[in-house]
């Protein structure tokens, strides 16, 4: 497994799912590469448990979230056969999330504004 090290003096700390979506919920998030900062997607928070998902394209479609004692896991409708978990992180106020591949997105902004999608969410 691959372990996030600290990046230009930052401090990054492993948070617990629940923490994660204790700054999620009811909000919405653009994750973004680390390695190249493409914009990977934007997420809506609906719930604890359920998100929409609009990808680079605007295309949409909804999340469902469980948790794990150390992960954040995602299965999409329009792909229910794959399970996406993340470990969540702080780098000094900023979230951070890591899979077992060793992917790494940065959360780049939290707004309360709803997701923009191109047509309704797919379901």
């Amino acid at each position: 497994m691959l372990i996030l090290g600290t990046t230009a003096g930052l401090a990054q700390t492993r948070i617990t799912p629940e923490q994660f979506m204790d700054r999620a919920v009811g909000r919405t998030l653009t994750f973004e590469n680390m390695l190249d900062g493409r914009l990977v997607g934007v997420e809506e928070f609906l719930s604890r448990h359920q998100t929409v998902w609009a990808r680079r394209d605007g295309s949409c479609t909804y999340g469902h979230v469980t948790l794990t004692q150390d992960q954040v896991c995602f299965r999409y409708e329009d792909q229910e056969h794959i399970s996406h978990c993340w470990y969540p992180h702080d780098r000094n106020g900023t979230l951070v999330m890591q899979s077992l591949r060793g992917s790494v997105q940065e959360v780049t902004r939290i707004t309360d504004l709803p997701v923009a999608c191109q047509d309704a969410p797919l379901s």
